[in-house]
């Protein structure tokens, strides 16, 4: 009789086991606070222009492989729907997906930082009186150096549009609309994002 007992208590027990293990979905292993303060000190401190969300695909996404160029994307796409700065918002939306909140708000003030210092001194410098003749120079050689660097990243976007249904024809109609006819660019995001995000619906399991 103690046999059938044995096998009815070790069934229900088995049965708890192989529930008490849920399947978990991998993530990325989180990036060290130094690493990422000083990440971002650095993206602040050299980040010239007003494209600097370029500089956080450059920096966090092809020399540290702490994120995907779809990531940064998401940042991107993130920021330049919200208010104020592109580079502000998708710098705090990557450093959330890498270490969270309180990371997030770190590294905006190390992003930022550098940036309203060195603003405040060239102020000092530049405006205070005359300006200096190698003044000119410097500036239009910054600008030069950050066009440069916004090209270079932004080839190494496109590829990713190719894995999207018809990305290379969005990308071309966003150009067009932006920055050849001058439409505003709530617009353009709102009618091209929305047309995009339609063709690339999830489509049922089975046909393609």
């Amino acid at each position: 009789m103690s046999v059938p007992n044995a096998t009815v208590v070790a069934a229900p027990a088995a049965s708890a086991i192989v529930e008490e293990a849920p399947v978990e979905e991998s993530a990325a292993t989180p990036v060290p606070l130094r690493e990422l303060a000083l990440a971002y000190l650095k993206l602040g401190g050299t980040s010239i222009g007003g494209r600097s969300a370029v500089y956080l695909q450059d920096e966090l996404v092809h020399r540290r492989h702490w994120l995907t160029v779809e990531d940064w994307l998401e940042g991107m796409s993130l920021g330049l729907v919200l208010p104020g700065p592109v580079g502000a918002s998708c710098a705090m939306f990557l450093a959330n997906l890498l270490r969270g909140p309180r990371a997030a708000a770190m590294s905006l003030t190390l992003y930022v930082l550098p940036g309203l210092l060195i603003a405040l001194i060239l102020a000092a410098l530049i405006f205070g009186g005359a300006r200096p003749p190698w003044a000119n120079g410097a500036i239009s050689a910054l600008s030069a150096s950050a066009f440069g660097l916004f090209l270079y990243t932004s080839l190494r976007t496109l590829p990713n549009s190719r894995k999207t249904r018809q990305g290379p024809l969005f990308v071309g109609l966003a150009f067009v609309a932006f920055a050849l006819l001058g439409a505003d660019l709530f617009v353009v995001l709102l009618g091209i994002g929305l047309v995009s995000l339609i063709v690339n619906r999830p489509r049922p399991r089975g046909k393609e």
